[in-house]
C-alpha cells in the first residue's frame, strides 16, 4: 500500500496569507500559518503510517520545502509526484479560512460522490469530529475545481482540518498536531482494514533496539522508516558515534 501525503501550500519568507498568491503559501490566522500547520501534522502522520507498514512519500519533506514557484507549478508538481510514485491514495492536508471568525469545523473534499475516495473521506471526518472539529454542516464535499484532485490518478482527498481563522479550531491545530495526525491515520486504517495490533514488527527493529540500548542511536524516530535510505548526514553521525565508542575502550 502506497499513500502520498501532501502538506498543503509552500513555505515563504513573505507569505501574503492568500491561498491564491504566487507562492501558494496558504492562509494565516490566530498566530498560525497554514503551510506550517499542514507540515506539522503531515510528518507525524507519515510516521504513524510507516509504522503500520504503509509506504509513504510526501510532497514536502521539510517545513521549509517549496513545490514550484507559482501556484500552478505547486499544484501540478504535487499531482505529478503522486502519480510518479504510483500512490494508491493521495491525501492533501489544509486548514480552512473565512472572514467570519465564528466559522468552524473540519470537512473533507473529494472530486465526486460515489468514488473510491469517499469511504476514506467519511472515516477520516468521523475521527476529526471526535477531536472537537465539529460545526460545519457539509462534512464531505464534492468539488471538481481543485487541481490536486483533478490531476491525480488515484483516489484523492483534501482534508480541511478546521478553520485557522477560528480560535477554537486554531487551538487544536496549534496544540494537538499529533492528535490530528492520529485521527487521520485512524480513518485511513479503518478504510483499509488495518489493525495496528496485528502488525508484525519489522525485521530491522531488533537491530535498532540494540543500538539504542548501547547508546549509539539516541534519535530512534529518525531511523524507524526502515525501507527508506538514510541520508549521508545520518550515516556520518552514526559512524562517528561508533568510532568514538571503540576509541574509548
Amino acid at each position: 500500500m502506497k499513500i502520498f501525503i501532501d502538506p498543503g501550500h509552500n513555505h515563504s519568507l513573505t507569505p501574503t496569507g492568500r491561498s491564491t498568491d504566487r507562492f501558494d503559501t496558504g492562509a494565516q490566522g490566530n498566530g498560525l500559518r497554514e503551510q506550517d500547520v499542514t507540515f506539522e501534522v503531515a510528518w507525524r502522520l507519515r510516521d504513524v503510517l510507516v509504522r503500520a507498514g504503509i509506504e509513504v512519500r510526501m510532497s514536502r519533506n521539510a517545513i521549509t520545502d517549496n513545490v514550484g514557484n507559482l501556484l500552478s507549478e505547486s499544484i501540478n508538481g504535487r499531482a505529478r509526484m503522486a502519480n510518479d510514485f504510483g500512490a494508491d491514495y493521495f491525501i492533501s492536508l489544509h486548514t480552512d479560512w473565512f472572514s467570519n471568525a465564528t466559522a468552524r469545523g473540519s470537512h473533507v473534499i473529494i472530486r465526486q460522490f460515489g468514488n473510491a475516495a469517499e469511504p476514506m473521506a467519511r472515516a477520516i471526518q468521523k475521527q476529526l469530529l471526535a477531536l472537537g472539529l465539529d460545526g460545519r454542516s457539509q462534512q464531505i464535499v464534492a468539488r471538481t475545481d481543485l487541481g490536486v484532485l483533478n490531476q491525480t490518478k488515484m483516489p484523492a482527498l483534501l482534508v480541511e482540518m478546521g478553520f485557522i481563522s477560528n480560535a477554537r479550531d486554531a487551538a487544536i491545530q496549534r496544540d494537538r498536531a499529533g492528535d490530528l495526525a492520529r485521527a487521520i491515520a485512524d480513518g485511513i486504517f479503518e478504510t483499509l482494514g488495518i489493525n495496528e495490533g496485528e502488525i508484525m514488527e519489522h525485521w530491522a527493529q531488533k537491530y535498532l533496539n540494540g543500538l539504542i540500548a548501547k547508546g549509539i542511536i539516541d534519535t530512534p524516530e529518525a531511523w524507524t522508516d526502515f525501507d527508506t535510505p538514510p541520508t549521508k548526514g545520518m550515516l556520518l553521525a552514526l559512524a562517528d558515534k561508533i568510532t568514538d565508542r571503540f576509541s574509548n575502550k
